[in-house]
């Protein structure tokens, strides 16, 4: 985003972890973007009102303890016609692979590392809540995502190291217990990852995710 607006307009981000924020200032820095960085909660944004065109919300608004407050909080940041528009995942039955890799990680760890990312519901709920804070032109759509690993394994590793986002005792893990852990899944799921690998040894399938678009009168 930061690229395609170039000097017409400036990006600022936010995270509530530290981690994953300084994740993402690597990796924009290395691409020479200019970005805004802050750290902060959703439930109350370092903004002024009315200062952003657009907001983009991917894959959080099922972590917030107060979605409707955080929505609101969206709302109050975007000027007049500004646009949000959210993603987040459909539940883990319509996401078949990632209901087989918790099962198998709950197995090893007796966590449900899935558990939070994929709960949020379903469109329903987003066109509710979004109502609620007092968007317009609502549309809302259930919609399948293609997504590519190069490898099963990459796949499986990039997984359970996200988990350590969501889990904080799977964080603790050094990493002789983390690759332990990423060997008895590969072990365990070698049949249903072999069902998504390719010959060149990539690794695709979907995910299927709401998408939520909203405006401010």
């Amino acid at each position: 985003m930061a690229r395609h607006l170039g000097e017409q307009g400036h990006v600022a981000a936010l995270d509530l972890n530290p981690a994953m924020l300084a994740a993402a200032r690597s990796l924009g820095d290395s691409e020479g973007v200019l970005v805004e960085w802050h750290q902060g909660s959703a439930l109350e944004l370092p903004f002024p009102d009315q200062n952003f065109d657009l907001l983009v919300c991917q894959q959080g608004l099922q972590f917030f303890p107060d979605q409707p407050l955080a929505l609101r909080e969206m709302h109050r940041v975007l000027a007049p016609h500004g646009r949000v528009v959210i993603s987040i995942n459909q539940s883990l039955e319509h996401n078949p692979l990632y209901e087989t890799f918790n099962a198998v990680f709950t197995r090893h760890t007796g966590t449900p590392s899935l558990a939070a990312p994929f709960a949020f519901g379903n469109e329903a709920k987003l066109q509710r809540l979004l109502s609620e804070a007092e968007f317009s032109s609502i549309r809302v759509e259930r919609v399948s995502l293609p997504t590519r690993f190069k490898s099963a394994n990459d796949f499986v590793q990039g997984t359970i190291l996200g988990s350590a986002a969501v889990i904080p005792g799977f964080a603790q893990l050094n990493a002789a217990h983390r690759e332990a852990l990423m060997q008895n899944v590969l072990q365990e799921m070698r049949d249903v990852l072999a069902s998504y690998t390719k010959e060149n040894h990539a690794f695709d399938f979907s995910v299927v995710a709401t998408i939520g678009h909203a405006e401010v009168e």
